[in-house]
């Protein structure tokens, strides 16, 4: 598909639209709202920040990224899957820290969108990918545990002492798990019975009931309304500002260029995840939209949104699965239904600030339990178990490992390395394929031979020719042996080639002309013929030996065998048979025996 601009995606997706349209995309924006608003709480909470800015960052998404974006559907804000690698970010350089790490991965993925570099990310195997997401899902539950519990954060670490605690990082998963078992847990009931009425409310309310108000919603409104009632003292989320540019926000003076160092570990890994994400939701929009989707377009977007929103106030955000599949659901048109979406969450900003303050941090992190749950993958580890997948289960195994041992920025950065690395070994993979040459289905598609071309090998070659496999070709002259005069490479299925793969050609055919061999090449791509010419090959090989087609080279091997053909020896009888390869003028020579008849 022709990518497309985003002011052509404007024109087609407001072409022919009319009052019933915008009413179904109100309709869509309420809806999303409804979803949007805890999760957006939840996600500032579980970003180790004031829990209002991750709906101050919903809110200034919505219009921004979802302006520009190129899934009209797509559904933008504070997002689950980065709030686990900034909540470190936050604990370790403070709301600062968070900012800049925001604005550097806008620039990031700037850079990737424009060089068109989206699709990069579809090359990271399934196991890695599930991994990350699991160990994210796991990583939100445990650092919610306090909040739910209403332990508060334990002050003891693990990191830098004898035993397991050696092995781990501090801002590790199992590194937290074992804070909260050496701190005590001594649980507070009335936050534990909060977190979990929430928990309830979004596992079992009827999904008739569902499509008025969410579980999510309905469950925040009810564990905050019984706290009330029963006059629990449960930290909440406190003082909520009336707006959406914060007076404390990023200011450019303020930026700590030697820090940037420091953070740029979770600046990459903000990004990838950003990619990812925009990836599924992109997925989701582009089954159900009638408009053509770009990834070039929807990075833009959110880098331009990243570059902008922490000088507002706000914090990273990305495409948001969850939102998404509810405008989806909604029967949203156009991307005015984002739009209403976030003039909703505005006003309930600017309107019910004093009642958002009063809701439980206990009621949220029951929330967030239950998303991270739903984030697990359970469908794709299953099905990788049950057929016995062990190679995809040993990546799963050891990614989830390191992301559970090391700080999640850390193994994300080390789990794209290994995606990286896979890539590369199935990228640079050369496959050899010697078929037997039928000479009869020749003749039946029309190409008149004069010879059986005996002698004749027929090579496929399927991969690049690079240097990391440009060996393979000394052992397929190996192969060749003494049998055979002519070898025909196909090249059809070689996308690429590189300067040392050129030269072991090069080589293949000096080494095969000093035993009276023809090499010939056939199908090669224009890329790869473009490589030729710089070398010289033509002139050194013969323009006759590299020709278009696999059949070209079968003629043309056919003409020089139908001059030095190879024939087979009579057989004869001196104990045992033998047979030979002779040319015509090296006639048969009886051995010692009579013929045999």
């Amino acid at each position: 598909m022709q990518p497309i601009s985003l002011f052509g995606l404007w024109r087609q997706e407001f072409a022919g639209y009319n009052s019933t349209k915008f009413r179904q995309d109100i309709f869509a924006g309420i809806h999303i709202a409804l979803v949007a608003l805890p999760l957006a709480l939840a996600f500032g909470l579980a970003s180790g920040v004031p829990a209002a800015l991750g709906l101050v960052t919903s809110i200034l998404a919505s219009f921004i990224i979802g302006a520009l974006t190129g899934a009209p559907y797509q559904v933008a804000g504070a997002t689950a899957i980065l709030s686990a690698i900034l909540l470190p970010v936050s604990q370790h350089y403070g709301i600062e820290g968070v900012w800049i790490v925001g604005v550097i991965s806008g620039l990031f993925l700037l850079f990737l969108g424009y060089f068109r570099l989206e699709q990069f990310v579809g090359f990271i195997p399934t196991p890695v990918l599930t991994a990350f997401t699991t160990g994210i899902a796991l990583n939100i539950i445990v650092n919610q545990i306090g909040n739910l519990l209403g332990l508060g954060q334990p002050t003891q670490s693990v990191a830098g002492t004898q035993g397991l605690g050696q092995l781990l990082t501090g801002d590790s998963t199992i590194a937290h798990l074992l804070n909260y078992l050496q701190s005590g847990l001594q649980l507070d009931w009335r936050a534990l019975v909060m977190g979990v009425i929430v928990i309830l409310t979004m596992l079992f309310l009827p999904k008739a009931w569902g499509k008025y108000l969410p579980g999510s919603l309905a469950g925040l409104i009810l564990a905050t309304v019984l706290t009330w009632i029963a006059g629990f003292e449960l930290p909440q989320i406190g003082t909520v500002t009336r707006a959406i540019v914060m007076t404390e926000r990023l200011q450019f003076s303020q930026i700590d260029w030697k820090q940037i160092s420091e953070l740029l570990a979770p600046m990459l890994a903000i990004t990838l995840l950003g990619m990812i994400s925009a990836q599924q939701c992109r997925g989701l929009a582009s089954k159900h939209s009638r408009f053509p989707q770009t990834a070039t377009v929807g990075l833009v977007a959110q880098g331009i949104g990243n570059l902008l929103i922490p000088f507002l106030g706000g914090i990273a955000a990305a495409a948001s699965v969850t939102p998404t599949q509810t405008a989806i659901a909604s029967g949203i048109v156009t991307r005015v239904g984002i739009f209403v979406q976030g003039l909703l969450l505005l006003i309930v900003l600017l309107l019910g600030a004093p009642l958002l303050a009063q809701i439980p941090l206990a009621a949220l992190a029951g929330l967030l339990m239950v998303v991270a749950w739903q984030m697990i993958d359970l469908a794709s580890i299953r099905f990788m178990i049950e057929h016995r997948y062990r190679s995809e289960i040993l990546i799963f195994a050891l990614t989830l490992l390191t992301t559970l041992l090391l700080g999640l920025t850390q193994a994300i950065i080390l789990g794209w390395f290994i995606a990286a690395l896979f890539f590369i070994n199935r990228f640079a993979s050369l496959q050899t394929d010697l078929p037997r040459i039928d000479t009869n289905q020749l003749k039946k598609r029309g190409i008149a031979l004069k010879t059986s071309l005996k002698g004749v090998r027929l090579a496929n070659l399927t991969g690049p020719l690079l240097a990391a496999n440009a060996n393979q070709l000394d052992e397929l002259l190996a192969d060749l042996g003494n049998d055979n005069n002519t070898l025909i490479l196909d090249l059809n299925e070689v996308p690429t080639i590189d300067s040392a793969g050129v030269k072991a050609l090069m080589n293949l055919h000096e080494a095969m002309l000093k035993t009276g061999k023809t090499l010939f090449i056939s199908g090669a791509q224009p890329n790869v013929m473009q490589m030729f010419e710089q070398a010289g090959m033509d002139a050194l090989i013969g323009k006759k030996q590299i020709v278009a087609t696999t059949d070209q080279a079968l003629l043309e091997a056919d003409k020089q065998n139908a001059k030095q053909p190879y024939a087979e020896a009579e057989l004869v009888w001196n104990g045992s048979t033998e047979l030979a390869l002779f040319r015509p003028s090296q006639p048969a020579k009886e051995k010692g025996g009579k013929k045999r008849k």
